[in-house]
């Protein structure tokens, strides 16, 4: 097999695994049915850094979720210690998304640019899936996606996944980092939750209202 069709076929190996939605034990399912975040830590690239999956059910169907998690621009508007969100460049398949994460005094903001793809998923699904760029002497490894699924028989919500895998040029201890996950992930699902819900109703106020029809004479 050449390089090429070996790059291909890993491609579509890791379309395939994204199409199809994570499965859960019976207590993970009720976490996420009351409205919980389950929250797994997993082994991160070469035992450096730190990696996590976490998911949480929105109440909002991925087409209405999916802009929340794709764009990079409005991304300071609502999530937790986002200082600032800039696209910095853009292609056909790609944008590149430079981050300022704010940290406590005395601790520096931590700075990053990720080059972002999006894919939609077969069966109505969506992810965006970045690798680092520059980590601007804050990261050696930033790599992650959102991913977003129809949830429920009739696919009116969504499973929404994140998925980070990182690497900080600091002197803060894993365990440290991996302890204040168990918080900043729960506040990060809350936000998309709010944002979700002002944009609909945003759009809502948009739309034209109805008209009664005039009552037969």
């Amino acid at each position: 097999m050449t390089r090429l069709a070996l790059v291909l076929s890993l491609v579509l190996v890791a379309r395939l695994v994204a199409a199809e939605p994570p499965s859960f034990t019976a207590e993970q399912r009720a976490k996420l049915e009351r409205g919980a975040v389950v929250l797994e830590e997993v082994s991160p690239t070469d035992d450096h850094g730190n990696a996590y999956r976490s998911f949480a059910v929105i109440d909002a169907p991925p087409r209405q979720v999916w802009p929340v998690v794709r764009d990079c621009e409005q991304l300071d508007e609502f999530m937790p210690r986002m200082a600032r969100a800039e696209e910095t460049e853009r292609s056909e398949d790609s944008y590149v998304c430079e981050t300022e994460i704010e940290l406590p005094f005395p601790l520096q903001n931590r700075v990053n640019s990720a080059r972002s793809f999006l894919e939609e998923l077969p069966g109505g699904g969506y992810r965006r899936h970045w690798s680092l760029v520059s980590g601007h002497g804050h990261y050696r490894r930033n790599d992650g996606s959102w991913t977003a699924y129809p949830w429920g028989d009739d696919g009116s919500q969504t499973l929404l996944v994140n998925f980070m895998d990182i690497w900080l040029e600091t002197q803060v201890p894993d365990f440290v980092i991996a302890g204040a996950q168990t918080v900043q992930a729960p506040a990060v699902f809350d936000a998309i939750r709010e944002r979700v819900r002002t944009l609909e109703k945003a759009l809502a106020a948009d739309r034209p209202s109805e008209v009664a029809a005039p009552a037969p004479r």
